[in-house]
């Protein structure tokens, strides 16, 4: 379990990490800083709400688990929809942001069992935390084909949704590059603030 208080040691590897990819980009790349504030900002938002509705605040932030030398860890936030303290309808669990930090290799090309393995064992946590604080769902936005994987091994029947009309990220371009050609890089939920 993670808690309030190992999220900054996390936060700012996670960001040195991101700062040294982006140092190297192919085109041009756009990506929000996953840093302890902004980290910060959404729990308290979640404390707030939750102690409003429940008079109670969620204590684990999130989940990390070993996969041999490497280390997958997601955090996540509570988001209550529902002013019904006893019904789950529209409370949402979000993984503000998984990470596997490991030798290097390209997100979107890592399939290694135990990184899937990993994963789908912090996206159980998820789901616990998720039904003890009456979520009725836990989302990820933009997983990688690896957090997918491990998804479904938890929910053969899991839905991914291509967002197309609310709740994506956007960006006015001005550059002189055509737009296609901007690579988003870590766009999770926990940007959305």
């Amino acid at each position: 379990m993670l808690y309030a208080e190992d999220l900054a040691a996390l936060c700012a590897r996670d960001e040195a990490q991101l700062r040294n990819r982006l140092a190297r980009p192919n085109g041009v790349v756009v990506a929000l800083v996953p840093n302890i504030e902004t980290i910060q900002w959404q729990h308290a938002r979640e404390e707030f709400v939750s102690n409003e509705l429940l008079g109670k605040k969620p204590l684990i932030k999130g989940a990390l688990v070993t996969a041999g030398s490497d280390t997958v860890w997601c955090i996540w936030s509570r988001n209550f929809y529902n002013p019904n303290k006893d019904e789950s309808k529209g409370n949402t669990l979000y993984i503000l942001r998984l990470v596997v930090e490991s030798d290097g290799l390209d997100d979107a090309r890592d399939n290694k069992p135990e990184h899937i393995d990993a994963i789908a064992a912090v996206l159980r946590v998820a789901q616990e935390q998720a039904s003890e604080w009456h979520m009725a769902d836990v989302e990820a936005w933009n997983p990688q084909p690896r957090t997918v994987a491990a998804a479904v091994k938890l929910d053969p029947e899991v839905t991914i949704v291509h967002r197309e009309e609310e709740s994506i990220a956007s960006l006015k371009w001005y550059g002189d590059d055509d737009e296609s050609t901007v690579t988003w890089r870590e766009n999770e939920k926990y940007g959305w603030c």
